[in-house]
């Protein structure tokens, strides 16, 4: 059964979260069709887990975007969110 991010970090929590992101970043760099997530995907993903108390989660999925997208105002913005 594949695994996704967002069941990842709801079911495992943050650092699992990360640690797979890296993994699989590195596993999967060179596959040309694998993108982990837009940032419309995680940053609903933030929300979904600050909506939950899940504060910790939250800011993982808010940190992964801005990694993501680092040019993005929004992703820093919601980290912000995930801060507060």
């Amino acid at each position: 059964q594949v695994r996704t991010l967002p069941d990842i970090l709801r079911n495992e929590g943050s650092e699992a979260f990360m640690a797979e992101y890296q993994e699989r970043s590195v596993e999967l760099e060179d596959v040309d069709c694998w993108f982990p997530y837009l940032q419309f995907d995680l940053a609903r993903l933030g929300f979904e887990m600050l909506q939950s108390e899940r504060l910790d989660e939250a800011v993982a999925a808010f940190q992964l975007n801005t990694i993501r997208y680092p040019e993005s105002w929004r992703t820093w913005d919601d980290l912000g969110d995930g801060y507060r």
